[in-house]
């Protein structure tokens, strides 16, 4: 399992929504240090999420070649290959 990124603030839905408009006048000092019951999500920084994105997209190409492998063992006869096959790779990287 993947670790959560660091939190850096929360923030309300109806300041993140006027924060998208210019003219609206909020700014970032509208954030919260603390989170608001439950009207608030936390913010991340947008480089580590972006960071986890990649690392998401890495292990769905991985379990897509081991789908791609574990089709052409099955279409050779081979069921143990698959097997196995699909076994390394749902292991994940914690194995």
């Amino acid at each position: 399992m993947s670790e959560p990124l660091p939190t850096i603030g929360y923030i309300s839905h109806i300041v993140a929504d006027a924060l998208r408009d210019p003219t609206s006048g909020i700014n970032t000092t509208q954030l919260r240090a603390e989170p608001n019951g439950g009207v608030s999500e936390a913010l991340v920084f947008r480089s580590d999420a972006l960071a986890k994105l990649a690392e998401k997209d890495a292990e769905i190409d991985k379990l897509q070649e081991a789908i791609k492998t574990a089709r052409m063992a099955i279409e050779a006869g081979s069921l143990m290959r698959a097997a196995y096959v699909l076994d390394e790779a749902l292991k994940g990287p914690e194995a």
